[in-house]
């Protein structure tokens, strides 16, 4: 999973932008910022958040097991929702 986390990050984030940096954005409440500026806005805004928090969430650093399965993977992409992952604010090591 910690793979699919770090491809969801590289495909949606500009390029350049670390894991940390997408953290901190998550922190700071401007998720969306990290978002890779060739897309030029043009992409649901739910979606995007939703990939980059599963992006962070399955290439957590400091406990592997608790990084979702790819159903639960799936099924946030698909329906997203905080009950999905209720335990997002971890840190990051």
């Amino acid at each position: 999973m910690y793979s699919f986390g770090m491809v969801l990050l590289v495909v949606a984030c500009t390029q350049g932008t670390s894991r940390e940096q997408v953290w901190q954005l998550y922190q700071d409440k401007s998720l969306l910022q990290a978002a890779d500026d060739n897309l030029r806005g043009q992409y649901d805004e739910t979606q995007m958040e939703r990939v980059l928090i599963l992006g962070l969430c399955c290439s957590r650093l400091d406990d592997a097991t608790k990084r979702p399965t790819i159903r639960q993977a799936l099924a946030f992409l698909e329906h997203g929702g905080p009950a999905m992952f209720p335990s997002i604010a971890w840190r990051l090591w």
